[in-house]
Formats: C-alpha cells, structure tokens, sequence
C-alpha cells in the first residue's frame, strides 16, 4: 500500500467510526422515543382508549352533546342502546352506571334520582339487553324501534 492509499483508508476508517459512533447515539435516543411511546400508549389505555386516539372521556364528552342536540328525537330507549353500542366493548358489553351518567348528563331524567331504576325498567321491558354480571350488560338485540 502507499503512503496515500494508507492516508484514504485511515480517513475512511475514521469517517466510518465517526458514523457508528452517530448511529448507536441515535440508536439509543430511538430507545428512548419508543419508551416515551409506550409509556402514552400505556396511560391512554389506563384512561380508556377508544381505538381511534380517543380518550373515553373526550368520547363521552362528544356523545353527551350529540345525544343533547338530539334528546327531543330520541326516546330513552333509542339513546340507552346507542350508547351501550359506542361505549361497549367488543363483546357489546357496557356498565350501566357509565351509560346512566351519560343519560344524567345528557338531561334525559327529570329527576337523576331515579336514573338507575328506570334505566333497569327499560332494559327489562324492551328485551335487547341480558345482564352479564352485576352492573354489567349486553345488548343481544341492537335493532332500534
């Protein structure tokens, strides 16, 4: 080798540890981005992650107002399963304590007090929903009237 191809191969051999050096520090701040990233995804899912980067309570926020808008045209009937379809899980299955605040919210009950026992008197009389667990129902017939 000559002087000036051993000269290229040090700057070379320079210039390729320079780059190695850059990539395992971009490397690591990779590391650290996907930790942030898990760590949001872990929180959205502690607070209910509708799927669509939507936290529950903005979703419920935008269901309570579209159900206001909409109250003089809704029976209780219709807005209890429309809600229990948005916020149910996979499996149609949906507290009633959330979908009753959500009615409460919403201004369907005169009287909030009575919420629960009219929400359980609709369900039982309209025959779409079966309860799963204390507090827990499903919708077996999501057909609106």
């Amino acid at each position: 080798m000559t002087k000036k191809t051993r000269n290229i191969y040090k700057d070379l051999s320079k210039i390729i540890k320079k780059l190695q050096e850059e990539k395992k520090r971009i490397l690591n701040r990779l590391n650290e981005i996907n930790k942030a990233i898990r760590a949001v995804e872990t929180t959205l899912k502690l607070i209910g992650s509708r799927g669509n980067g939507k936290s529950v309570l903005l979703a419920h926020e935008e269901l309570i107002n579209d159900l206001k808008n909409r109250r003089s045209e809704l029976s209780q009937l219709r807005a209890l399963i429309e809600i229990a379809d948005i916020i149910g899980d996979k499996n149609n299955k949906f507290r009633m304590v959330e979908a009753k605040n959500i009615m409460v919210e919403a201004g369907f009950f005169e009287n909030p007090k009575n919420a629960s026992a009219i929400l359980y008197t609709i369900m039982e009389r309209s025959g779409k929903f079966e309860k799963v667990e204390p507090g827990v129902y499903k919708i077996i017939d999501i057909e609106m009237e």
